[in-house]
Formats: C-alpha cells, sequence, structure tokens
C-alpha cells in the first residue's frame, strides 16, 4: 500500500471517528435537554452541527492548502531532476562540448539534498536506482551502448513514473519507451535504444 492510499484510508477513518464522536455528543446533548420545548431542541441541534460542520471544514481546507503547498515545493524540485537529466542527455548536441563531470556532480549533489526532504520514500528509492544505474554506466563506443543507455532510460522513467504517483498522478502508465520518445532523435542509434526498451 502506497502512501497516497494509506493517507485517504487515514482520513477515512479519521471521519468515521469525528462522526461518530459528532453523533455521540449529540446524543449527550440530547439527553441535556430532555425537558425543553422542540424549538429549543431544534435551535441547539443545528447550532451544534453547524458548528462541528464549520470546523470539519475548516480542517479539511487547511489539511489541503498543506499538501497545495508541499506540492508546489516537490514540483520544484522534480523540475530541477528532469531538466539535469534532459541536459546530461542533450548538452554536447545543443552546445557541442561534453558537459562537464563537476557540473553533473553539483546538479546531483543539489538535487539529492532537496530529494530527501521533499521526496517520498518510493521516489528516494527509484532516484537511488537511477543513481546507482548512472555510476555503472560506461559510454563506450562499442556495440553494447544502446543497451546500457536503455537501462539508464528504464530507470529514469522509474523515477518519472514514481514522482507522477507523488504528484497525483497515481494511475500514470508512462515507461522507458516514452521517456526515450521525448529526448531522442529517430536515428539509426535511436532505434536501436528503442529495440532494447521494448524488451
Amino acid at each position: 500500500m502506497n502512501n497516497n492510499s494509506k493517507s485517504k484510508w487515514l482520513g477515512f477513518g479519521l471521519l468515521v471517528i469525528v462522526l461518530g464522536v459528532i453523533v455521540f455528543l449529540v446524543l449527550k446533548f440530547l439527553n441535556l435537554f430532555s425537558g425543553a420545548s422542540d424549538s429549543i431542541k431544534a435551535t441547539s441541534i443545528t447550532a451544534l452541527v453547524s458548528v462541528s460542520v464549520f470546523t470539519m471544514g475548516r480542517y479539511f481546507e487547511q489539511r489541503r492548502e498543506v499538501k497545495q503547498r508541499i506540492n508546489l515545493e516537490k514540483v520544484g524540485v522534480y523540475r530541477r531532476f528532469f531538466d539535469f537529466y534532459f541536459d546530461l542527455m542533450t548538452y554536447e548536441k545543443i552546445h557541442g562540448v561534453p558537459i562537464s563531470p563537476d557540473k553533473v556532480l553539483k546538479d546531483m549533489l543539489d538535487f539529492q539534498k532537496d530529494i530527501i526532504f521533499w521526496g517520498t520514500d518510493n521516489v528516494i528509492r527509484a532516484y537511488l536506482d537511477f543513481k546507482d544505474e548512472s555510476v555503472r554506466f560506461d559510454p563506450g563506443n562499442d556495440d553494447k551502448l544502446p543497451e546500457r543507455l536503455a537501462v539508464t532510460m528504464t530507470a529514469v522513467s522509474k523515477v518519472l513514473v514514481e514522482m507522477r504517483r507523488d504528484l497525483g498522478y497515481s494511475f500514470t502508465s508512462l515507461g522507458p519507451m516514452d521517456i526515450a520518445r521525448l529526448q531522442l532523435s529517430n536515428d539509426d542509434e535511436t532505434k536501436r535504444i528503442f529495440s532494447h526498451l521494448k524488451k
């Protein structure tokens, strides 16, 4: 069970408990006014229900606002990861020189500081798997390069899927092929990478 569904069940359980407490209080309240006229009972019940609904509404509104602020922070952090990744994959084609290893290391370290704070466990695990694949990656110029790129793209797609799930797209089905189609041109090398992604 992921964190999103756990929090939904927790919220539902909390709602049931709060409603149970409200019903209990209303019954106790009615016992206090058992000798009062019907109009006083009706007014008292209306006031109690109004205060309860207002309090619950305010509570859920505050929770929603906090979640929105957190999601805004996460979007910024997650966007930085994909800016970094797409720069890494396209820098040499755009700028004519390979990206500096110092820049790659700095960008990864900066991202890691933020992901530890803002990322869910699943996002962090997917990122660590991507990082492990990146460390193992050897860009040697041989026939195995498309296969190694496909492994790295698969790891990146898992990071993307976990980030999208964390932001509320729980039924996302993007995969490595989708990521590759976003960043690669349609040349012979790309076709070889695609063939490894389909496996």
